[in-house]
């Protein structure tokens, strides 16, 4: 059960599924949603109650990896390399969806059951190139920026600049 602040965010990840045709195969299913106007609580001061219950997972991929038993196990990196396949499907699913994650993080990724592996807060993806909303992180894919300016050689500045310089950057 995952409660929000704002309806905005509630209302995106409500929504998102739907709008986008997204299999609980490859984003986290969601059970039902909670929204009552009229709640008297002191933790909510927006006075309502907005929660969405989702399918339980075993754990984050940040969370699994943490820890270090996990680690240590024969054949470790091979198992990397098939949570890595089913991630890259998640991907490739929401990509042929036209929508971006836009936070792919570790712990955004999780894993249900035993070989199940799905992306989780899917509110916060943006359509296909559309800019993302929110703050930008490190994780937020260069192709969903909008509105950034580039900065442009011409062939005279480019032909001043020296051979070293120009590998380097």
């Amino acid at each position: 059960l995952r409660c929000y602040a704002f309806e905005e965010q509630f209302n995106a990840e409500a929504t998102i599924r739907g709008e986008r045709n997204l299999s609980s195969d490859f984003v986290e299913k969601m059970i039902s949603t909670y929204n009552v106007s009229d709640y008297v609580n002191a933790s909510f001061t927006s006075g309502k109650l907005l929660c969405i219950s989702f399918e339980r997972n075993e754990g984050t991929l940040d969370e699994i990896l943490s820890n270090t038993s996990v680690r240590d196990e024969i054949g470790w990196l091979s198992k990397c390399q098939v949570i890595l396949k089913k991630v890259a499907q998640c991907l490739q699913h929401l990509h042929e969806n036209s929508a971006v994650h836009g936070r792919l993080e570790m712990n955004t990724i999780a894993q249900f059951g035993r070989s199940e592996w799905k992306l989780l807060d899917i509110g916060g993806s943006t359509k296909m190139g559309d800019g993302m909303r929110g703050l930008l992180l490190k994780c937020v894919p260069p192709e969903s920026l909008s509105g950034v300016r580039t900065t442009s050689t011409t062939p005279e500045t480019s032909s001043r600049r020296s051979r070293s310089k120009s590998r380097s950057r």
